[in-house]
């Protein structure tokens, strides 16, 4: 749907009650009729709608989104977006691709375009799972029941196997990787997929009913902990040409 006087307190019952699946070219339509600062606010998880971004830059707007997928496509769309952007003097935000209001992909940024050598970035890269984790290595609790619990609150993904996958961990190492300079492809990451593998493939609702089948595996970690450990799900990105050039310099 289309507004052009901003969104309303009610805006969630309009929306339910006046939107319609559009493309892109009904935006520019509208984007026309309304001589304005053309900012296109992406807030979904749609990678059909991050495929647009370049059309959204040819017809003049500026793109703010927190959709990861555009910044973990393909090095060659990636690049040709930024040269795109640089082209028409527009401006692509997107520091909620990682850390949501952290400052993250803006340090990286800068200190690459300062001239630092950025070694490697690790951490827990996922608000989830650092949740799901914490919980499992403090308390005497299945692994499913925290993962259902989690569900029950919001805090994973409708299907919570998109968070378990690492996949989502994997496209936010691959931004960084990208800010810091490096020639990357989603493929380079290595991924510890949490789901089992008979789970990987089930439908939803067939992963819940199953779900207790990542117990046994999951509680093999943890009994190998020793007092003062606990279970983390980190992201690590290392580049090791930059490592190879620093231990040559020494």
């Amino acid at each position: 749907m289309t507004v052009a006087d901003g969104i309303g307190e009610d805006w969630e019952q309009v929306f339910v009650e006046q939107s319609v699946t559009r493309r892109p070219d009904a935006f520019y339509e509208f984007a026309m009729t309304n001589d304005e600062v053309r900012i296109a606010v992406d807030a979904t998880a749609s990678k059909e709608l991050s495929r647009f971004y370049p059309e959204l830059v040819e017809q003049g707007f500026h793109v703010v989104t927190a959709n990861k997928i555009a910044n973990t496509l393909s090095q060659e769309f990636y690049d040709d977006l930024r040269l795109l952007l640089k082209e028409r003097e527009l401006s692509f935000e997107y520091e909620t691709n990682v850390g949501a209001g952290l400052p993250i992909v803006d340090t990286i940024r800068n200190l690459h375009k300062s001239g630092e050598e950025i070694f490697a970035v690790n951490g827990v890269f996922s608000g989830s799972l650092g949740y799901i984790f914490n919980r499992f290595s403090q308390e005497e609790v299945p692994f499913s029941q925290i993962v259902l619990e989690a569900l029950k609150q919001g805090y994973t993904e409708p299907d919570p196997r998109e968070d378990l996958s690492g996949n989502d961990v994997a496209r936010k190492l691959l931004v960084l990787a990208r800010e810091s300079g490096l020639k990357v492809e989603f493929s380079d990451i290595i991924i510890e997929n949490l789901v089992v593998t008979d789970l990987q493939t089930a439908s939803a609702n067939q992963f819940i009913d199953r779900i207790t089948e990542l117990d046994k595996p999951l509680q093999h970690h943890k009994s190998r902990l020793q007092p003062d450990e606990v279970l983390r799900h980190l992201g690590n990105l290392m580049s090791l040409i930059r490592v190879l050039k620093f231990l040559y310099k020494w």
